[in-house]
């Protein structure tokens, strides 16, 4: 009936299950794999959503992808792996970039992690989706029918090409606080899903999308449900900014690169009981168990001073260009940067023949 999503592996299509027992299972989401994506991971997603789908009550259907039904259909290029669920409205991150602005109220936030906490709670993992009732369908259904972008042509019949129209949520991104308590959000996507008590994957650290990877996924390690606490930071929902978005360096990988921008936004480095169950620890890490770096601890911290320095957040407390050319930590820069002698100084504590710069 309506072509609602599309992505590199996956098509899903609105349908009407003609012979249906229940007025909510009227209409259906039906996400169908492509060719490779069946051979390469079909079974696995199966194998998740049916796990989900045992022994589910109404109330977790409302926060998970209950599997109604699945098939498996050949086409020209192979097979194809059908799953039937309740359809679901468009993802929060376009949800969240409907508004002007791009990002969400706090007040629309916390429902929609809350929510997702609450599916992560029953074993879930992924990206959160809205609902749909049966009548809201319906109504969106008369007032913007289906869209079709061209047609092809097979063994002489022509077949319409629909363009991807998602549902919309019933709520707006602008919704007062007293609405937005009535938010529902279902995870969903669950290609790339893992079970805590599943066999342990084969990691590729390429797990999930680039900039939300926990750094344990990075490194290779052994992989557990905090990840989806990773994954549930509200940064990107509440200002629309990326936290993790590392610069291209040519001496390093994008993983690298991610991880090196963890440690210095966090301000922490991670245990050794982390970094020993690394598949590619020696890639990531010295003897003792610091990220691989020329620097030494003196220099970072010289370095860090001077940073710091020239991070003031008043105007007026920032150094003027005379005052900042004294700084202890350029003395050293036609020296052959000899941060490991003497002692380390801010700008203020400096002084020089003998006058104090003030």
């Amino acid at each position: 009936m309506r072509k609602l999503d599309q992505d590199h592996y996956s098509n899903t299509f609105l349908v009407e299950d003609l012979q249906f027992s229940q007025p909510n299972l009227k209409y259906l989401g039906a996400k169908i794999l492509s060719a490779d994506a069946t051979k390469v991971n079909g079974a696995h997603e199966l194998k998740i959503l049916s796990r989900l789908s045992e022994g589910k009550s109404d109330y977790c259907e409302a926060l998970l992808p209950v599997l109604r039904d699945r098939f498996v259909q050949e086409s020209l290029y192979g097979f194809h792996y059908c799953f039937l669920s309740r359809p679901f409205a468009i993802d929060v991150n376009a949800f969240r970039a409907s508004a002007p602005s791009g990002r969400l109220s706090v007040h629309l936030v916390k429902p929609i992690v809350v929510r997702t906490l609450q599916a992560l709670h029953i074993k879930a993992s992924n990206l959160p989706f809205s609902d749909l009732g049966s009548r809201q369908i319906e109504k969106t259904i008369a007032e913007d029918p289906p869209s079709y972008s061209d047609v092809y042509t097979f063994n002489g019949t022509e077949y319409p090409i629909l363009e991807t129209q998602p549902l919309q949520s019933v709520l707006s991104w602008d919704a007062s606080a007293f609405y937005a308590e009535t938010v529902q959000v279902i995870l969903s996507g669950l290609g790339a899903a893992l079970c805590a008590d599943f066999d342990e994957p084969n990691l590729s650290g390429n797990i999930g999308t680039f900039a939300l990877r926990a750094p344990e996924v990075i490194i290779r390690a052994q992989c557990g449900k905090e990840i989806d606490i990773w994954l549930l930071g509200t940064y990107e929902l509440l200002t629309e900014q990326t936290l993790f978005r590392p610069l291209a360096i040519p001496s390093l990988t994008p993983n690298e690169s991610l991880l090196l921008l963890q440690f210095a936004v966090t301000g922490e480095t991670l245990s050794k009981d982390v970094i020993d169950r690394s598949r590619v620890r020696d890639k990531f890490f010295d003897r003792k168990e610091l990220c691989k770096d020329d620097l030494t601890e003196i220099q970072i911290n010289a370095a860090a001073k001077f940073i710091n320095d020239c991070l003031r957040l008043n105007p007026h407390d920032r150094p003027t260009v005379d005052r900042l050319v004294l700084h202890p930590w350029l003395s050293t820069a036609f020296t052959g940067d000899m941060d490991d002698c003497g002692s380390i100084f801010t700008i203020d504590e400096l002084s020089i023949g003998g006058l104090s710069v003030d």
